[in-house]
């Protein structure tokens, strides 16, 4: 019960292992640091719109990348506002 896992295969000493992290459900809607690294990915593949297309906990996690799209976007053309991005 209230769990979000990702199971990940990783190769170590030239074996296949896999690695299971339990994240939490509900800690994992709270971790901002997640949805920022989503978001982000997102952006470089040249997604910038993330529709919620499911209801309760599935569309709350669905919901947070779009967010952190627009937080970022945000941010964009507040430093442009500045004075351009830097680089």
């Amino acid at each position: 019960m209230d769990s979000f896992i990702r199971i990940e295969k990783r190769c170590e000493h030239k074996k296949p292992t896999l690695c299971v992290d339990d994240l939490g459900a509900n800690a994992l809607l709270q971790n901002s640091s997640h949805f920022h690294k989503e978001a982000d990915f997102l952006l470089r593949r040249g997604i910038r719109d993330v529709q919620s297309e499911w209801g309760g906990w599935l569309g709350q996690y669905q919901t947070r990348p779009q967010s952190e799209l627009r937080n970022l976007d945000r941010d964009k053309w507040q430093s442009r506002g500045r004075g351009g991005l830097s680089t």
